[in-house]
C-alpha cells in the first residue's frame, strides 16, 4: 500500500473534523449570545413587573384603590 495515500486520507479526515468542530463552536457562541439577550429581556420584564407591583401597593396604601379600579384607570389612559 502507498503510505502517501494514507497520509492524504488522514489529512483530509482531520481537516473535515476540524471544520466541523469550528462550526459547532461558532454555533455555541451564537446561541450563548442569544441566550444572554433573552435573559436580559427577561430581567427587564421582571424588574418592570416588580415596579408595577410597588406602584400598585402605593396606590392601595395612599388612596385605598383596589386592583379593579387600577385596571379601569389604566384602560382609560
Amino acid at each position: 500500500m502507498d503510505i502517501y495515500g494514507y497520509l492524504v486520507f488522514f489529512y483530509s479526515l482531520t481537516a473535515i473534523t476540524t471544520t466541523l468542530i469550528v462550526i459547532l463552536l461558532l454555533e455555541v457562541i451564537v446561541l450563548n449570545r442569544r441566550l444572554k439577550k433573552v435573559g436580559s429581556v427577561a430581567d427587564t420584564t421582571h424588574a418592570e413587573v416588580m415596579n408595577i407591583k410597588k406602584r400598585m401597593n402605593v396606590l392601595k396604601k395612599k388612596y385605598e384603590i383596589d386592583a379593579e379600579e387600577i385596571v379601569k384607570l389604566s384602560k382609560k389612559l
